[in-house]
């Protein structure tokens, strides 16, 4: 607090007692009781005053590497982990058909380098190249078009897929109970009716299928409700990059065998072979990405994922919720590296600088203190909730033997300077009044006013420059109102 600040506040509670005063005084009696303290000679710790909570200095948010479903968690919220220990696994399935799909595009590019040969070709042939890069060029056009289109479904297109479902659910309960008719008729006796095992497998097909159609129709429907437009346009741009070069190998061809240059095509082939084994590198390297561990020893924390539900729940990692690489599912935090910020005034930051002492007092902790050093002062200013200006400043805490957790607020006095040597009052004892500023000192039951010249200021107590020596008791300001050679009593 600024030395402006605590003379006002001063100024302030004097002008209070006087008020209190001028209604009490009259039914005091012939000694005033007054509270009192003794001048002492001391070193004056000059502090700052800053208040705000404990965070962690160290903490690491854990990212998919693609969107997808959790199909597997590992761990409890608030649980224990050490690094590279599992937290959730995604689901495999689209990752696994990913791969699959790079690997026949590897496949078909090495076999199209293979079969470049350096030979004239036919009519036959440069017509069939053509046609195959016109088509390719559709393709690739097609796909940069849905690339522009990628928007989220509507809700017109979330009912049309409901339904679909509950069609499809429909058909598969009338073919299952079909079906089971059918098996209970050739089950019921020794010798079944003739065609009815014809009848059963019929309906058993049927089943199937209606079965097969269900779960296209659940997964169509999955598909809209987990729609991630981020994903989508990734995936659209990945459509469009391999119909580029699935566009390009076919006009190298085209051009091959058109020209007669066989030495373009060969290195046209190469590179679409480099194109489909850089594209299987990344989607293994995606498979590899699908299970989440912590890169860090701490405690792992859910994080929420979406907007609440209609109930109010918040989605957070479980089986079956989905994830994208925009938003953490876990964050593991570091307990053993624990740091308290502080808010300090806009007025009193720049008297602060890096490795500063200061003491730290959490309110879950309120007889003890934590000894601290200033660590980090936030470059950036942050606005309170009442409009006023303040920067962060951080102190580590370490080296305690409590279980200090994340969120425990409280104060911390970083001490800024020391004045060596000097006699310090309470600042309760200090009196700015209209002629000067003063003390009252107890002498002999009697108060004694004394005119003194004030020095260093902190939140709590005042350097007397004169006035005033080591050793003298002075009356702190009370509810009476106090003048020279007042009759007082010390409790």
């Amino acid at each position: 607090m600024s030395r402006a600040k605590i003379l006002a506040a001063v100024a302030g509670l004097v002008v209070v007692g006087g008020v209190v005063a001028a209604v009490l005084i009259s039914s005091a009696g012939p000694d005033v009781e007054v509270a009192v303290a003794q001048a002492e000679r001391r070193d004056l710790a000059v502090t700052v005053i800053a208040s705000g909570r404990v965070e962690s200095g160290v903490r690491r948010d854990v990212f998919p590497a693609s969107a997808g479903v959790l199909a597997e968690v590992q761990v409890v919220d608030g649980q224990e982990v050490v690094a590279g220990q599992t937290l959730a696994v995604l689901d495999s399935a689209p990752l696994d058909l990913s791969i699959a799909q790079a690997e026949a595009a590897l496949a078909a590019a090495r076999a199209q380098a293979a079969g470049v040969v350096e030979q004239a070709p036919t009519a036959g042939e440069i017509e069939a190249a053509r046609l195959a890069r016109s088509m390719a060029k559709d393709a690739y056009d097609s796909s940069l078009s849905q690339e522009d289109s990628v928007r989220a479904p509507s809700q017109a297109e979330l009912d049309a897929a409901a339904n679909i479902v509950n069609t499809a659910q429909t058909t598969y309960d009338m073919a299952n109970s079909t079906y089971l008719t059918a098996l209970e008729t050739v089950e019921s006796t020794d010798t079944p009716p003739p065609g009815s095992e014809t009848t059963l497998l019929v309906a058993q097909i049927a089943r199937d299928q209606a079965y097969a159609s269900l779960l296209e129709a659940q997964s169509t429907q999955a598909s809209l409700l987990s729609f991630d437009e981020a994903a989508a346009l990734a995936a659209a741009a990945s459509g469009a990059t391999q119909a580029k070069s699935t566009y390009a190998a076919a006009d190298a061809q085209y051009q091959r065998l058109a020209t007669l240059d066989l030495s373009t095509q060969r290195m046209a082939a190469q590179t679409g072979v480099d194109q489909a084994q850089s594209a299987l590198d990344l989607a293994r390297s995606v498979r590899e990405a699908a299970t989440l561990t912590a890169p860090i020893d701490g405690i792992v924390l859910f994080n929420a994922l979406g907007v609440p539900a209609a109930d109010g729940a918040i989605p957070r990692p479980a089986e079956g919720v989905a994830v994208n690489p925009a938003a953490p599912p876990f964050t593991v935090v570091d307990f053993g590296a624990l740091t308290f910020v502080g808010a300090v005034d806009e007025a009193d930051v720049d008297r602060i600088e890096v490795a500063f002492p200061a003491v730290v007092y959490l309110d879950a902790f309120a007889d003890e203190e934590f000894s601290s050093a200033v660590s980090r002062i936030a470059p950036a200013a942050q606005l309170t909730i009442t409009g006023g200006t303040v920067f962060p400043v951080s102190l580590e805490l370490v080296g305690t033997t409590r279980d200090i957790l994340i969120g425990m607020r409280g104060d911390a006095t970083i001490e800024i300077a020391v004045v060596k040597d000097v006699v310090v009052v309470p600042i309760e004892a200090l009196f700015d009044e209209t002629d000067g500023t003063f003390v009252y000192v107890v002498e002999d039951g009697r108060l004694r006013r004394e005119e003194v010249v004030v020095g260093t200021l902190t939140e709590t107590d005042v350097e007397i420059v004169s006035g005033v020596v080591s050793g003298e008791t002075v009356a702190l300001s009370g509810t009476a109102e106090f003048v020279d050679d007042l009759s007082v009593a010390v409790p």
